[in-house]
């Protein structure tokens, strides 16, 4: 795969500060730094995954957490296959914020897609303000994936993530067999498409739906 068009689109959300940059630098082979800027609207890095027998060429969207720039930042939603919620563990804000990333995910994507939480900077886990069981409650909940990753200290736990993510989507949405099962389970409503009655006796009508 060598085409953008055929690139799986993966993003990263949550407040500012939490790491999403550091994350993606990481598995890039970049060395994040500690004091890492504040991203303004958005960006992303390329890479190749190789899992099994077959090649990945994913887009790594890194997208701003700041409340000014959020309504740019919905813009880099639509078409996302891949959305990994991020949070800082020594942040508890960052965590009860979670829930409105995902609410505004919910609203604003309407195509095929699979979600992971992150919890980062695990290596400061004497600092954390977050329990830990309230993330998995959450993740279970909404039948995420969930992993604690550190960008500094463990970059190859985020990535197994990102690999998970993508067998995961692979499964759901390119598995043959499941697209075979969903074409046959699509059934036309014929009550959207049946002509309607109006009051002079004339027909109209009704709008399409499958």
């Amino acid at each position: 795969m060598s085409d953008d068009d055929n690139a799986i689109k993966i993003i990263l959300l949550g407040n500012t500060g939490v790491g999403k940059t550091s994350l993606i630098k990481s598995i890039m082979g970049v060395n994040p730094s500690k004091t890492e800027e504040s991203t303004y609207a958005a960006y992303y890095m390329q890479k190749t995954f190789q899992i099994e027998d077959k090649e990945f060429l994913v887009n790594l969207w890194d997208t701003a957490g700041q409340e000014a720039y959020l309504g740019i930042t919905k813009l880099f939603y639509k078409g996302s296959q891949i959305i990994i919620f991020v949070y800082d563990i020594t942040v508890e804000s960052s965590f009860t914020s979670l829930k409105d990333w995902i609410k505004s995910v919910k609203e604003i994507v309407d195509t095929e897609y699979v979600c992971g939480i992150v919890g980062n900077k695990s290596d400061l886990f004497l600092k954390s303000q977050v329990n830990e069981e309230d993330v998995k409650m959450l993740a279970e909940s909404e039948g995420y994936k969930f992993k604690l990753a550190s960008a500094v200290k463990d970059p190859k736990t985020f990535e197994d993530m990102v690999i998970q993510l993508l067998q995961e989507y692979e499964l759901k949405f390119n598995n043959p067999a499941c697209l075979q099962h969903r074409r046959k389970t699509v059934r036309l409503d014929r009550s959207k498409t049946k002509p309607k009655d109006t009051k002079d006796g004339k027909t109209t009508k009704g709008r399409g739906c499958c």
